[in-house]
Formats: C-alpha cells, structure tokens, sequence
C-alpha cells in the first residue's frame, strides 16, 4: 500500500530550560508558498482597506501639480533629457550618471505662470537621487536660485563630508 504524504507535517521539539519547558513548532511544507502567518491583532493601528499601491508604481509622474500629466511635460522633458543625457549636478561634483529626471532649478511650485514651469531655462537633467536630494534641500529652506549657486552649494556639501 502506498505512503501518503501529508501537504504539511508539523514537528514539536522539546526544549528544557531551567524553570520552564519551551514547546517549538515548526512547520515543514513541500513549498515555502504554503507558510502563512497570520499576525496579532494591533488594535491602536488604523486596518488596512485593500491592497495598498506600490510608491514607485508612478514615481515619475507627480500628483502635486497636474502640469506634470500633460503631453506638453512629457515633451519638455525628453527634450531636456536629450540635452543633458549626463546628470547636471552630479557632473559638477566629477561623477558621471545617467539623467532620469527632469529637475526645476527654481521648484515648480513657486513659478508663477505655465510658460515659466515649461521653460527649459529653468529645467537641467538630473538623477533620481540628486533630484531628491536637492527637494530635500529645499524643504530644509535652502533656497538658491540659480544652475551656478546650486552647483557650489552641492559641490561644498559633497566634499564636505
């Protein structure tokens, strides 16, 4: 007669301590699919209401400014990313990185009108995180105003370090 092999199997090991008996448990499966822990009920934590979208999912569009959705962006910024294939502010720094992002000098939310949030006077190629580095930077309430005193500031704070 043939063995059936269970889908799981579960193996108890007795550990003695001191003052006490620890049971462990384990659970041996012919998949590690088949594992599912449930966790503890967190009471003082708001539930989940279905499954929560990946932050990268459209990192490139921003849901800010809704400039950024239009095809006159997605043409400003191929155009920029053409002209600055070498991120601008890690060149200045003597490192050589490809450009992902199309960055404002001056942050689009300050910009006062459409045709300057499309000038691309005002926009340089730049890595994802140099573009993020210099959000932070501004959010910190550094505020420079052009191409030659952003490049200094991140050239000090670089070697700086």
């Amino acid at each position: 007669m043939p063995v059936r092999i269970p889908k799981c199997l579960i193996i108890r090991v007795f550990v003695s301590c001191r003052r006490s008996l620890l049971i462990i448990s384990l659970l041996v499966s012919r998949s590690p699919m088949y594992i599912r822990r449930k966790a503890k009920p967190k009471p003082w934590m708001a539930k989940k209401k279905g499954r929560s979208k990946p932050s990268y999912a459209n990192a490139s569009v921003s849901s800010a400014n809704p400039l950024y959705k239009t095809a006159e962006w997605e043409s400003t910024r191929q155009a920029v990313l053409q002209r600055y294939p070498v991120c601008y502010w890690c060149e200045h720094i003597g490192i050589l990185t490809e450009s992902t992002d199309a960055d404002h000098i001056q942050p689009s939310s300050s910009l006062q009108s459409r045709s300057q949030f499309f000038d691309q006077e005002n926009i340089v190629g730049s890595c994802r995180s140099c573009n993020s580095k210099r959000a932070s930077y501004s959010a910190k309430g550094v505020w420079l105003e052009t191409k030659e005193e952003w490049g200094a500031y991140l050239k000090m704070k670089f070697f700086a370090q």
